[in-house]
């Protein structure tokens, strides 16, 4: 018969005691912790193993894997050993950062940075038995009163893909056979309120765009018609550019979602790509003023923000107001989600907002005969 042992809570002490006490035998610590680390015992041809399960509020895991051992030894079968209690995080975040199918992803460089932060508060030498959603939550209440570079408040968007990235790691190894399963798999994330309500009026855009350097002018111009993202503006090519034709082709390299598409050209955007200097001799189409090539163009958008009164107003809403402004223009949205790369409905709507002025001009169909039918039944 097996035995479920308690690790006594204190560092230096260490330990294990039957369940049955309430102190521990060595250095009497009281062993009634709220979160207990557990371990069960037993004999295999007369040799005593012991077996980390892990810290659980509760006995019950400790007591179902003593179960399964035992019947394990009574089928006189192979004794499994949990693998989760084998390795720790950091281990694996290290793993994980080695594989290719990770190295290869364009997102590699923040996934692993937001792993390094979320396992460096979890800690780097605990065991993956040992996580419990508890860890998490206590992550979700320290991120949300974090200030970010913006000087603001960590946004629950920010911090629900920091755990959507440890859960994905944790998932891998699940499907590589590195863990027996992922404790944190339902995982309750933070209700997000990222949908973006701000559209500039086209004199608000002007104030913007007088306020832009004149280097970062024709890329804020190009969001403003195309709906194009900012690493696909900063990152455009000549050879991505059909002034012929007048459109740009991306191809599902350049795409975050990984599809090839075309963005036709505004004619006012055609006349300006026409004229850039860079096309005569460099690949990339929008340069510095000295002719080289440039990817930081936050702060002097941030600045130009500022100089204009928009307030909270991101590069990517700029996204929201092409869309927008290609839909009062009475395009098919269908086009609309081919030009702007978009699969689905529910994505594309949450870049469209109907305005207060747009509900004003909403037309009406009269049934015929209505004022008169309404008139005899008042009669």
């Amino acid at each position: 018969m097996g035995n479920i042992l308690l690790m006594c809570p204190k560092a230096k002490c260490g330990r294990l005691n039957k369940k049955s006490g309430t102190t521990c035998a060595k250095c009497g610590a009281s062993l009634k912790t709220r979160l207990k680390l557990w371990y069960i015992e037993y004999r295999v041809n007369k040799t005593r193993r012991r077996e980390r399960i892990g810290r659980y509020p509760n006995r019950m895991a400790a007591l179902r894997r003593l179960a399964e051992v035992e019947i394990q030894l009574t089928e006189n079968r192979y004794i499994h050993k949990n693998k989760n209690t084998l390795v720790t995080l950091g281990v694996l975040e290290s793993e994980y950062a080695q594989l290719s199918t990770v190295r290869h992803q364009r997102s590699v460089r923040g996934r692993l940075d937001s792993l390094r932060k979320i396992i460096g508060f979890l800690g780097r030498s605990l065991v993956v038995a040992d996580l419990t959603p508890a860890h998490l939550e206590n992550y979700k209440q320290k991120r949300l009163a974090d200030v970010s570079c913006r000087g603001t408040l960590t946004r629950p968007a920010t911090i629900n893909r920091e755990l959507a990235y440890l859960r994905a790691m944790l998932n891998v190894f699940v499907q590589m056979g590195r863990l027996e399963s992922n404790p944190v798999e339902k995982i309750k994330l933070l209700p997000e309120q990222n949908v973006r309500e701000r559209v500039l009026a086209q004199a608000e855009f002007d104030r913007l765009l007088e306020a832009c350097p004149n280097y970062l002018q024709p890329v804020v111009l190009t969001a403003w018609y195309t709906a194009m993202r900012a690493s696909e503006i900063i990152q455009l090519r000549w050879s991505e550019v059909d002034l012929a034709m007048g459109i740009i082709r991306l191809g599902g390299a350049r795409t975050k979602n990984k599809t090839s598409r075309i963005v036709p050209l505004h004619p006012r955007l055609l006349a300006l790509f026409k004229e850039l200097p860079s096309r005569l001799f460099g690949e990339r189409v929008f340069v510095l003023p000295d002719g080289r090539a440039f990817n930081h163009y936050r702060k002097g958008y941030a600045a130009a923000v500022a100089r204009a009164g928009l307030g909270d107003f991101t590069f990517h809403d700029l996204r929201h107001c092409a869309i927008n402004n290609l839909r009062l223009a009475g395009n098919d949205h269908f086009a609309i989600m081919a030009m702007s790369g978009h699969k689905t409905d529910s994505a594309f709507k949450r870049y469209n907002l109907v305005t207060e002025e747009e509900l004003k001009g909403i037309k009406w169909r009269d049934l015929p005969n209505a004022a008169h039918t309404m008139g005899k039944a008042r009669g």
